[in-house]
């Protein structure tokens, strides 16, 4: 007997029912590998991936069901994973993420954990912000206002001006720069020697 209950001589449900597994498997598990890799030691993924693909598979009919399986799946891949946690999420890997600024990992880990999981499944992993709300158990306008302190953080932390306000310095420090002498007369000021 298979673990649905079906002879392995399979029936046409049986096939259809672990079709619809294969492919959920196939379109989440790079998200969920992703998402963790932000919140778990990278040794400890692929069990963390593993836990919640085998928690998908006993609870399918629960899973299949649910409005963000993806978001859920995360959570049991965390929480299946906290045992072994260690630390906070690794720093860059240069050799898959080329053209990241090297000050970018220690930023993120020195971020409060709401901000550092709000901008890491937005940005890091294009999660929406109802996925990730739902990820994580807050509201999506919470996930904005994390996102939005941790991108401030980030931005001062790197030294970076978010788009505009490089132009509000600029304008104001012309504003307070003493006006320009004027000569009385027009035309070419004399040469004093």
């Amino acid at each position: 007997m298979g673990g649905w209950g079906v002879s392995w001589g399979e029936t046409m449900g049986e096939i259809g029912v672990e079709m619809s597994f294969e492919g959920f498997v196939a379109e989440v598990e790079p998200r969920l590998r992703r998402a963790l890799a932000g919140h778990v030691p990278l040794d400890v993924v692929p069990d963390a991936v593993g836990e919640a693909l085998a928690y998908a598979w006993q609870h399918w009919d629960r899973v299949q069901a649910l409005d963000n399986p993806a978001g859920y799946l995360f959570r049991v891949g965390q929480s299946r994973s906290r045992r072994r946690r260690e630390g906070l999420p690794p720093g860059p890997d240069p050799a898959r993420l080329p053209e990241v600024e090297p000050a970018l990992g220690p930023a993120l880990r020195a971020l409060a954990p709401q901000q550092r999981s709000a901008v890491w499944l937005v940005h890091a992993c294009g999660w929406t912000y109802a996925e990730t709300a739902s990820a994580l158990g807050i509201s999506a306008s919470a996930v904005g206002t994390h996102l939005t302190r941790g991108l401030a953080h980030l931005r001062t932390s790197l030294g970076a001006e978010p788009p505009g306000e490089a132009t509000q310095k600029h304008s104001a420090l012309l504003s307070e720069a003493p006006p320009r002498r004027r000569s009385a007369r027009p035309g070419p000021t004399p040469e004093t020697p």
